[in-house]
């Protein structure tokens, strides 16, 4: 399945131009840029906790407990955990 938008102009119904008529449907995609950190990375920083790896990498527990357990996160955000981190 893939989801598409549901919405539509309604400016056809009043007007007499046909170009308004063309119907597009737009198709929304996972984001494909997302990266999971690695198993042995992971294992190593669960020892810390989630509490010191929120205060120390100033992201959410919420975005660390994604990270540690394996969820896709941005680039950007896993890099700057690993920073901290390991710093």
């Amino acid at each position: 399945m893939v989801p598409v938008g549901k919405e539509t102009d309604r400016r056809w119904e009043q007007g007499e131009d046909p170009s308004l008529v063309d119907f597009k449907v737009h198709k929304f995609s996972k984001k494909s840029n997302m990266v999971v950190a690695d198993t042995s990375d992971r294992k190593r920083w669960k020892k810390a906790g989630i509490r010191y790896g929120a205060r120390k990498s100033n992201l959410s527990p919420n975005t660390v407990q994604a990270i540690l357990n394996g969820m896709p996160v941005k680039p950007t955000t896993l890099a700057t955990f690993r920073r901290a981190i390991e710093a």
